[in-house]
């Protein structure tokens, strides 16, 4: 949608990036361990039913911002709302499965957020169609635009679900073992006690964000301008193989490093990451690269599975490897840290880095090329270097699972 919105209220590449990214990151990076802590702390029920809520509404009501600072209010809204879901809802999965059944669980989480990342796609190009042909037609006289029209329809239906959640889910005890309150102040010291088990696991995956996050979004934009796609076009084309990919590739990644971890591989998180960084990575360099919009897009799928894919096996390795009773605090940390650096500077550096070494939007495909090639090896040189200490934590966490 950033064609249409950049039309109709002016917004350059640089602002729509500080929309896709910092606006988000920022409030993260202030609100999301407080609000974590809370989770670790307090009723999770009633944090989730308020972060939808907030969610919802603010998305709606993007659709009927009328400039770019309308549109930063609502984006700033929405962080706070997702800000308050996850680690509330990831702690409530935590007291709900056992250790060794909890990544499924908590990857299905995970993959929620991309179902709905991919379904703003897909959605959206299904309505400019709708729009466009009832339009065309005479049955509908369209007093607000399309990309409006996809805003308030994402949003909408998650306030009944928030509405439908909060009479129908009740909270769930917290185990004996997370009873007692953890500080802020403890939680940060356990974490420097195991730090490249934690720093290194975690900066190496939002390391690797920086490349799924511009993708997303910024590859539907350069197809419609190197390929002049329309944009149902780019939206279904790449709608499509972002849905498919990212979701398997959410499910399947944490599966396999699961199965490793109950073989005894202490290191299987970081090293499923790595390889997936591996694979995905060329593919990532080359689909700007490619000559027509197919091979873009065929191209850029297998990018997604294993790079979109990854982000989700930090969350599993929070759960894995961290106490109980602070959980729900390290896990706000990994999103910190994701959407300061992986949604809160990619988006923006793609934009920068076309604009001051390229031809500007017009090859906003240079940006993305750039963002890959260097992303991807110091991310896996990070996450390389977690593998020992990871392993260490992870058996540890074994052994004082047992002992509780």
């Amino acid at each position: 949608m950033v064609q249409p919105i950049q039309a109709e209220i002016s917004v350059s590449d640089t602002q729509m990036s500080l929309l896709f990214g910092m606006a988000f990151a920022g409030v993260f990076a202030i609100a999301g361990l407080p609000l974590a802590r809370l989770a670790d702390t307090r009723n999770r029920k009633w944090l989730i039913v308020i972060g939808v809520m907030v969610w919802c509404v603010l998305t709606a009501a993007s659709g009927l911002a009328w400039d770019f600072n309308t549109l930063l209010l609502c984006r700033v809204g929405v962080a706070m709302g997702e800000a308050a879901l996850l680690p509330a809802a990831l702690s409530i999965i935590s007291d709900l499965f056992t250790r060794e059944r909890r990544s499924l669980p908590v990857s299905m989480v995970m993959t929620a957020g991309m179902v709905g990342a991919s379904s703003s796609f897909l959605v959206g190009a299904v309505i400019i169609d709708m729009i466009a042909s009832l339009t065309a037609s005479g049955a509908l006289e369209a007093t607000l635009a399309p990309w409006r029209l996809t805003l308030i329809a994402v949003g909408l239906p998650g306030i009944v679900l928030g509405l439908l959640f909060a009479a129908t889910v009740s909270e769930p005890l917290r185990t004996a073992a997370a009873v007692s309150e953890t500080s802020l102040k403890q939680t940060w010291r356990h974490m420097v006690d195991s730090r490249w088990a934690y720093f290194g696991m975690l900066g190496g995956i939002a390391l690797l964000t920086l490349v799924p996050f511009s993708l997303s979004a910024w590859f539907p934009t350069f197809v419609i301008r190197r390929f002049d796609l329309t944009a149902q076009a780019a939206g279904y084309s790449f709608g499509t193989a972002f849905a498919l990919c990212a979701i398997s590739g959410s499910l399947i990644l944490p599966w396999v490093a699961d199965r490793l971890a109950k073989k005894g591989r202490g290191d299987a998180i970081p090293s499923v990451a790595a390889v997936a960084l591996l694979i995905g990575a060329p593919f990532a360099f080359l689909a700007p690269l490619a000559g027509d919009a197919r091979t873009a897009v065929l191209l850029v799928g297998p990018a997604i599975f294993f790079l979109a894919g990854a982000p989700t096996l930090a969350t599993v390795a929070v759960y894995m490897i961290a106490p109980l009773r602070t959980r729900a605090q390290l896990q706000g940390v990994y999103l910190m840290l994701t959407n300061v650096v992986g949604l809160g500077m990619g988006p923006t550096l793609t934009a920068l880095i076309s604009k001051w070494f390229f031809d500007g939007p017009a090859d906003i495909g240079m940006g993305l090329v750039v963002m890959a090639a260097v992303a991807s090896p110091v991310a896996l040189v990070v996450l390389i270097l977690a593998r020992r200490d990871f392993a260490r934590r992870f058996h540890a966490s074994a052994l004082e699972s047992v002992s509780s």
